[in-house]
């Protein structure tokens, strides 16, 4: 998703309430999350009210989680791939 790529690269992404990757527990504190029926306009104003300071500890957690889920990911393909190569090749 777009919001993964934003948080890969260190930067601050703005999701609806409604959208799937605010569901996930570790990628959750990475995320800004509108509230229900908040404007984007007003998600943004709170992104911009926090101190940089705040802005970039959000930003590091965010590409933290995405790096974490990419090591996850390309292990787990990792150990299935391994699992379907014949026995001689390993």
């Amino acid at each position: 998703t777009a919001a993964l790529e934003a948080m890969a690269r260190g930067r601050i992404a703005v999701v609806s309430d409604r959208c799937g990757i605010g569901l996930w527990p570790e990628l959750a504190p990475g995320l800004v999350r509108m509230a229900p029926e908040e404007p984007l306009v007003a998600a943004v104003d709170r992104v911009r009210s926090a101190t940089p300071e705040e802005r970039a500890g959000r930003a590091a957690t965010a590409r933290s989680a995405a790096e974490a889920l990419n090591e996850r990911t390309v292990e787990h393909w990792l150990s299935v791939l391994v699992g379907l190569a014949p026995a001689t090749a390993r």
